[in-house]
């Protein structure tokens, strides 16, 4: 990927899309920028009177939030008034030359407006309409604030991280379920555009509620002991996050993933207790799976005895699955990530030099390229009006 700071040629598989994003904080923003990213046009309203969260959130420097700069990048910016008639005229005559209207108000917010569905599909019938809700539209907490911890402890996801001290739930220390949501806008957007070029549809209304796409996240695994409706014949085992541990290896923590008998065997052999295979406790799948804790006992026992170096190069040659903690402040130089190029370096007009994570998927024709950094408040405005024919 690449980035200039002048406009570039469009590139990108969806080069020659228009989105209109009207959506704050992450969820929708995020889904739009992945959009951006893949060569859509993104062209970000703001209101006069709020501003974005993300441009408030976090690290900056010279006023630039290392988060709004992260997604937010590739997009062009004006400030619209929707409460007066130019502001409403203005986005008229944007949405009338665009293909997607992407919103995360509250159910209800936009068609005060003037900005419905019905509304918006009378007037321009090929758009389409991508809508985010917390909750969803309707339901005893459609109306409810939410950001994403409220999702978090609603979907089930807390419930399933476990406190290692209080052995209580816990929250994901992550925006998880916004970025969960945006991944599955931009999928859905994608496929939208990909049934209208088909003729399968105009333009269409996709609704995506932060619920649903939390506990649709979340189900396989985290809920494969709530599945089955019937009890019998159902051979239940802990619960998948019993498995996600790290451990301490002298100055560094590690994890292994020993799924099969052959990954077992490589880590008992690569720390020279291979005896422990005959173990009736560890013979089979379903004996560790009850003596789990003893098996990672013994493993405790042993990694306090190895180096960390000496560890790591007996469980790589013995084709074991494992892996070292990197640090954040390690992360560029880590040398899979170099090899990569996972990072990349983008000069910010206002904020300077940056490091940034390269979309991770690779086209073979359509090459990513980023137009531009994320944009300051409307500054775009005016080129934007001249080319769309309104008043700021």
């Amino acid at each position: 990927m690449t980035q200039n700071a002048a406009a570039s040629a469009p590139s990108g598989p969806l080069s020659g899309i228009t989105i209109v994003d009207l959506s704050t904080s992450v969820s929708g923003p995020f889904a739009a920028g992945m959009l951006a990213e893949y060569g859509a046009r993104v062209i970000k309203v703001e209101a006069p009177e709020m501003l974005d969260a993300a441009r408030m959130t976090g690290t900056s420097r010279r006023g630039v939030t290392a988060m709004f700069a992260t997604i937010n990048r590739g997009k062009e910016a004006v400030v619209l008034d929707l409460k007066t008639d130019n502001g409403k005229d203005a986005l008229w005559r944007v949405l009338s030359a665009a293909d997607v209207l992407l919103q995360n108000f509250r159910p209800g917010a936009l068609a005060k407006l003037g900005f419905g569905w019905e509304t918006v599909h009378r007037r321009c019938p090929r758009l389409i309409y991508a809508s985010i809700t917390g909750f969803g539209d309707t339901g005893p907490l459609a109306n409810a604030r939410v950001y994403d911890p409220i999702i978090q402890v609603a979907s089930g996801i807390a419930d399933s991280q476990i406190n290692p001290i209080s052995g209580g739930p816990m929250l994901y220390q992550g925006i998880l379920c916004d970025k969960v949501t945006a991944l599955h806008m931009t999928q859905a957007i994608t496929a939208a555009l990909f049934a209208r070029e088909r003729g399968m549809a105009d333009g269409q209304k996709i609704d995506i509620a932060m619920l649903d796409a939390a506990v649709h996240f979340h189900w396989a695994d985290g809920m494969y002991n709530y599945t089955f409706l019937e009890d019998d014949d159902v051979q239940r085992v802990p619960e998948f996050g019993m498995f996600y541990r790290l451990s301490h290896v002298e100055d560094d923590y590690i994890t292994l993933c020993l799924m099969s008998d052959s990954e077992l065997r490589g880590a008992m052999t690569a720390m020279s207790i291979e005896h422990m295979l005959q173990d009736e406790r560890f013979k089979t799948s379903q004996s560790r799976l009850r003596h789990h804790k003893e098996l990672g006992d013994i493993f405790k026992e042993r990694f306090a005895t190895m180096g960390f170096d000496e560890l790591m190069t007996q469980l790589y040659a013995h084709d074991v699955p494992a892996g070292a903690v990197i640090r954040r402040s390690d992360l560029a130089t880590f040398p899979q990530i170099i090899n990569n190029e996972t990072i990349c370096e983008i000069e910010h007009p206002v904020a300077g030099k940056m490091h940034a994570a390269r979309p991770p998927a690779r086209f073979s024709q359509t090459e990513l390229s980023l137009r531009h950094s994320a944009p300051e408040r409307g500054q775009h405005g005016q080129a934007l009006a001249n080319e769309f024919g309104f008043k700021l």
